[in-house]
C-alpha cells in the first residue's frame, strides 16, 4: 500500500528513497473507486505499523476526516 501523501518529521527515518520506521502523517484522498472497507483495512494496517496520524480526504464534499491513531 502506498498513501497519496505522507509526512516524515524525523530526517533520520529517511534512507535513499525509503522510510525506516512509522510515518508521522498519512493522507488518503478518496476517489470513486475507494470503498469504506478498503479505507478501514488501510487504517488498521497503518495503525499496526505505528503511523501517528491518518487522514481521509474527500474532495467531492471538501471534507477531511482525521483519524488519530
Amino acid at each position: 500500500m502506498q498513501p497519496d501523501l505522507l509526512v516524515v518529521c524525523d530526517e533520520s527515518k529517511l534512507d535513499k528513497g525509503s522510510v525506516n520506521g512509522p510515518l508521522d502523517l498519512m493522507i488518503e484522498i478518496v476517489s470513486p473507486s475507494n470503498t469504506h472497507s478498503e479505507l478501514f483495512r488501510k487504517f488498521n494496517y497503518y495503525l499496526k505499523a505505528g503511523v501517528c496520524e491518518y487522514w481521509v480526504v474527500d474532495l467531492e464534499s471538501m471534507t477531511a476526516y482525521p483519524l488519530p491513531c
